[in-house]
């Protein structure tokens, strides 16, 4: 099976990174326990730090897993999506699925819809294996869209969702529409 994940050295970078947060972190600690105002800093640094570290080993590697036969969506260690490649255009018709992508960028965005929560799934140009996962996606007639900056859903979801997040109406009527 191919795939098409986060390089290497990215997963370095993010290692370091959150251990230079830590480092930070722990040489803030002396003066804050004298030195109140240097509990946000440290807060903050070790918040970073371990925020990281569990999203590296916890959650796992994101990424996509696919064959001639089947697509996988990995968003976690935890949840994958698996597809045939000609169930991908019926799952999208369902409204569980929606695959956008932007051309200047190269970016492709893949959106899952359970329970009333979207999650997103991203590919981008640095991911080892991009180009050959992408000219899969081709090959295989993707249902895919170009983004236009908007919500890529229908009005009447984006509603639903906005209402579920923030308790009010995403198109809230104006007082002339009202008379």
């Amino acid at each position: 099976m191919k795939k098409c994940v986060q390089s290497a050295s990215n997963r370095v970078l993010t290692i370091a990174a959150a251990i230079g947060c830590g480092v930070i972190a722990l040489s803030i600690l002396p003066v804050a326990r004298y030195e109140h105002a240097a509990l946000f800093p440290f807060a903050l640094f070790a918040g970073v730090c371990i925020h990281t570290l569990w999203k590296t080993f916890y959650k796992g590697t994101c990424g996509f897993f696919y064959d001639e036969e089947t697509v996988i969506f990995a968003l976690s260690r935890q949840e994958r999506w698996e597809f045939r490649w000609e169930e991908l255009p019926s799952e999208k018709e369902k409204g569980k699925l929606d695959i956008c992508y932007q051309s200047s960028t190269g970016v492709w965005n893949f959106y899952f819809l359970e329970k009333g929560k979207i999650k997103q799934l991203i590919a981008t140009r640095r991911m080892a294996g991009y180009d050959a996962f992408i000219a899969m996606l081709k090959k295989k007639n993707a249902p895919a869209h170009e983004a236009d900056g908007r919500i890529v859903f229908d009005k009447e979801w984006a509603d639903q969702v906005f209402r579920e997040v923030t308790g009010e109406p995403l198109y809230k009527k104006n007082k002339r529409d009202q008379k």
